[in-house]
């Protein structure tokens, strides 16, 4: 399980337990020995386009996908042969879809081999989906609406219908989520367009007229080409992100923090970087950057092909530069360049490594140990006020779209939302969502997980979410004596105002601390202006941390007094 407050996504579908699913959440993945295919439109058939995609996962080559789509009477017919190796796993997909000349499916057999051989069929009125497999019980899924897409899960020639149609338009996909294809980006000769899938995954198709000749789904690194086109599309299509530069006059410096171990926590070291400013005189105000949930380098990025690339703290880090003040931000013990294993840890061995952090900026001696103030993002923020609650010298604190309430309660939000936005009916999102409570309830009381694709998703992360759950937040902001700045994304689906205003409650009831409380309109949990708040937002290129949000965050914590010795 990849654990994270900043990103939850919840496939739609009926994967088989224990695959690994890619792309969630694109219908009902499908599997297994295929029955007869559905009944031809008409005898005779005519192939329109047909070809061969190179697949590639997380940068490394990951198989391929053969596909024809042909006219047969008042409709189209999609077949596909997928060939994709994910790790130790070959997955062998192999399905047959049957549209109107709207796209609109009228049905569709997809089989898979993977744990057994698994089958989903596609028909009736209103359409339903049903899937046996050998090791899983059978499901049945129906659709909510009237439905005008289907996308298979690793089935990435479905995407074809995404370049036939006009865009920008919404289309609702299987089992009755909405997919909203945005407008053409010209690329000549070709164009992209943003595919967003249930509001929490982001496809970038390319389109050579109404021919697909590319997917990409950047948070998970999955890349289709087609082969012919390969070479045209090298520099368009899966291109690595790069890490944007500080802005100039600022110097980043090598720095190691060393992690004592500890009856709970193995010793670590983590690499980091120092930033200041040049030829800066006199001890430097420094405030420690904390990353979110998941596993992320200094930048809060994720490490390698895939996950979210915006350099959030590294733009931080570049704002608080220009305005004077030095900063530590570090990989997560166990990312990137430093020791630890990150699968291990829980809120206490992020607390930890938060204070180590702090001691080696207070032996800086170019920098004030007496303006070291601590910045947290979503849970750096409950780190942030953890490690201020037990240090009275901290000068004071930032938490930034950090959460205000219990770990599984922010979290259920984000699965409803994903339920929700994947077109379950009322019925089977409540039912799933209420899997979820099971499992978080067992996690709670350090019981055995139950039974269950839901409980699946947390498996692994048991002792950091316990770790959450029995921690008080709201006790530590209560307890601070020093200024608090509450910062929030108004259309944040991942951390709500909710949470702020929690926060900025308990640390006015305090009684100690000095709050400031800003809220940001358009603003999503990563800082960035955003349509609509959806985590399927977070794959658009060129996103950009906003500057007013910087500006006065970097005015905030300029503006921190010494702590009195």
């Amino acid at each position: 399980m990849l654990r994270r407050l900043t990103l939850v996504v919840v496939t739609a579908g009926c994967a088989a337990r224990g695959a690994v699913v890619v792309p969630p959440p694109a219908g009902v993945a499908a599997r297994g020995a295929a029955p007869a295919p559905p009944a031809a439109a008409a005898a005779a058939s005519v192939v329109v386009d047909g070809g061969e995609l190179v697949l590639s996962l997380r940068g490394k080559p990951a198989g391929r996908e053969v596909f024809t789509i042909e006219a047969e009477g008042d409709g189209y017919r999609v077949r596909s042969e997928v060939r994709l190796e994910q790790r130790s796993t070959l997955r062998l997909i192999a399905s047959d879809l049957v549209t109107d000349r709207a796209w609109r499916p009228r049905a569709a057999i997809v089989r898979d081999v993977v744990d057994g051989v698994t089958t989903s069929t596609l028909e009736g009125d209103p359409l339903t989906l049903r899937t046996t497999s050998r090791l899983n019980p059978a499901t049945v899924r129906t659709a909510s609406r009237a439905i005008e897409l289907y996308l298979a899960d690793n089935t990435l020639a479905h995407f074809a219908p995404t370049c036939a149609v006009a865009a920008p338009t919404v289309r609702t996909g299987f089992p009755g989520m909405a997919v909203r294809i945005g407008p053409d980006r010209a690329l000549p000769p070709f164009v992209q367009r943003t595919v967003d899938l249930g509001a929490t995954v982001r496809a970038l198709v390319t389109c050579e007229g109404a021919r697909l000749v590319a997917v990409e789904l950047p948070a998970l690194a999955l890349v289709a080409v087609r082969s012919d086109r390969a070479d045209d599309l090298r520099d368009l299509v899966g291109v690595p992100a790069t890490k944007a530069p500080l802005p100039p006059g600022l110097i980043e410096e090598p720095r190691t923090v060393r992690v004592a171990a500890a009856r709970d926590r193995a010793a670590a070291e983590l690499a980091c970087s120092l930033v200041r400013p040049v030829g800066a005189t006199g001890p430097l105000p420094v405030a420690l950057l904390l990353t979110g949930s998941g596993a992320q380098d200094r930048d809060e990025d994720a490490v390698g092909a895939g996950g979210v690339k915006l350099g959030l703290l590294r733009a931080v880090a570049g704002a608080l530069g220009v305005a004077g003040v030095a900063s530590l931000r570090c990989d997560d013990r166990g990312v990137g360049g430093s020791t630890g294993e990150f699968g291990a840890a829980t809120l206490a061995t992020f607390v930890a490594d938060a204070q180590a952090a702090v001691a080696a900026l207070r032996r800086e001696r170019a920098l004030d140990p007496r303006r070291v103030i601590v910045v947290g993002h979503s849970e750096g923020g409950v780190v942030a006020a953890a490690v201020a609650a037990a240090d009275p010298r901290v000068a004071g604190v930032a938490l930034l779209a950090a959460p205000g309430r219990p770990v599984d309660e922010v979290l259920l939000g984000q699965v409803a939302h994903t339920l929700t936005a994947g077109g379950l009916t009322a019925a089977e999102a409540a039912a799933a969502l209420a899997r979820h409570q099971a499992a978080f309830a067992a996690i709670r009381a350090a019981q055995p997980l139950p039974d269950t694709a839901e409980a699946d998703e947390w498996a692994g992360g048991e002792a950091w979410l316990r770790s959450h759950m029995r921690h008080d937040a709201l006790a530590d902001v209560r307890a601070l004596a020093c200024p608090v700045w509450i910062a929030q994304g108004a259309i944040d689906r991942q951390v709500t105002p909710v949470d702020a205003a929690a926060l900025a409650g308990a640390a006015r009831a305090g009684g100690r601390a000095t709050v400031t409380e800003r809220a940001y309109p358009s603003l999503d949990h990563a800082f960035v202006v955003s349509a609509t708040g959806d985590v399927a937002e977070y794959a658009t290129p060129g996103r950009q941390v906003d500057p007013t949000f910087l500006a006065e965050l970097a005015g905030f914590v300029a503006a921190v007094p010494p702590r009195p010795r």
